[in-house]
């Protein structure tokens, strides 16, 4: 909790985050929506102290891909707000993953 009394959201090592006293796994949430046919990679980060950003790699995404996906997120995270982005590439390592750590440093970017 921070010194003017307001929660603090922080993610583990373990890629989870706790959202209304639970634990919900990150991982577990890009596998959902891996499953949608034109998705073919999840990238996630924290942006402001209680959001998340979600990068949705997508290959011509669908009209309504947006909305579908907003509604697996609302489920998954029970309300709590995310930014969904869909992007035509993720950044990767040199053998492949998703670079999260460049995900983290673009979004800080256009925070600051």
């Amino acid at each position: 909790r921070a010194a003017n009394g307001a929660y603090l959201w922080a993610g583990r090592a373990a890629h989870t985050i706790k959202v209304n006293g639970q634990f919900v796994s990150l991982r577990a949430l890009a596998d959902d929506l891996l499953t949608y046919q034109t998705v073919t990679g999840v990238g996630y980060a924290r942006g402001h102290v209680d959001e998340l950003c979600l990068f949705v790699e997508a290959e011509q995404p669908a009209s309504d891909l947006d909305a579908q996906l907003r509604r697996v997120v609302a489920r998954t995270l029970r309300g709590k707000y995310s930014d969904i982005r869909i992007v035509p590439a993720l950044p990767r390592t040199e053998s492949g993953k998703i670079d999260f750590k460049q995900l983290t440093l673009t979004l800080a970017k256009e925070l600051a």
